[in-house]
């Protein structure tokens, strides 16, 4: 039943995170002409870095912390990428 709960805790937050990153990507790009681009991006930063650290906490397992927040990145990138793609061009 802990393992259950453990994973489940996991990805809820590999999910509110990627969601959050995904958000603050279209806010960027709403943003891009202006200053407030800074801390957007800055913030979507922050984001992983909490991402990591909670993942840290949770598993108590550093590599897979790690590689968890990799794959997250590589989702949101994906995701990104689908949602946005006609506004990077």
């Amino acid at each position: 039943m802990k393992l259950l709960r453990l994973i489940f805790e996991t990805a809820v937050l590999l999910i509110n995170y990627t969601l959050i990153d995904l958000a603050l990507c279209g806010l960027a790009m709403r943003f891009r002409t202006h200053w407030l681009y800074i801390l957007i991006l800055a913030g979507g930063v922050w984001a992983v870095g909490k991402l990591q650290e909670d993942l840290d906490r949770l598993l108590h397992r550093r590599g897979l912390s790690i590689a968890l927040t990799v794959a997250s990145l590589a989702v949101f990138a994906l995701l990104a990428f689908r949602v946005y793609g006609p506004d990077f061009g």
